[in-house]
């Protein structure tokens, strides 16, 4: 064989070697990415997978998910509603109408809790539902009653079973 051939030879091994090196690369790259992918995350916090008799508590509750529309079309489940409850001190005031993404608003919050923010934004149907409560004297006051620096709770109660509409029911803003 001549050095030229040899080199060839020389070459073309050294390429395998490193096609080798990259494809075991890539392989654990992608395991990496599949396990950051089976991990929820949620306002920037990182939830864990629970895992309830050896099922994914995702796989449960998407279950039951499916099941609450199914009975809905069947229209055995006649309500479901949902509660969330933020409290924190008001940083921002929206009292001009806008447009957030496709959304269009009447007026907006912006509520600071402890390390995270909160951004609702009320359309007109949201403010016919609207209650706002200072605690104080458990008087009932307007939007233009509330105040940067004010320590407010406030309650969200939407409807399950309108997924794709707007499906806030009522909205309790109280002042703290």
């Amino acid at each position: 064989m001549s050095y030229f051939q040899k080199g060839i030879i020389a070459v073309i091994c050294i390429l395998l070697a490193v096609i080798g090196v990259e494809i075991v690369y890539y392989q654990s790259l992608s395991k990496k990415v599949e396990n950051n992918n089976s991990k929820l995350t949620q306002n920037n916090l990182l939830i864990e997978p629970s895992i309830v008799n050896g099922e994914d508590i995702g796989n449960i509750l998407t279950n039951q998910l499916n099941t609450s529309i199914e009975q809905a079309q069947d229209n055995l489940l006649k309500s479901s509603t949902k509660e969330d409850v933020y409290e924190g001190k008001i940083i921002e005031i929206d009292k001009q109408s806008g447009v957030y993404k496709t959304f269009t608003y009447e007026l907006a919050l912006k509520i600071q809790g402890n390390k995270a923010t909160f951004f609702p934004h009320f359309n007109k149907r949201d403010l016919s539902n609207m209650n706002i409560i200072q605690a104080s004297n458990n008087k009932k006051i307007s939007f233009e009653n509330l105040k940067i620096g004010d320590k407010v709770k406030i309650v969200l109660q939407t409807n399950n079973l309108e997924y794709f509409t707007i499906n806030t029911i009522k909205i309790s803003i109280t002042v703290l």
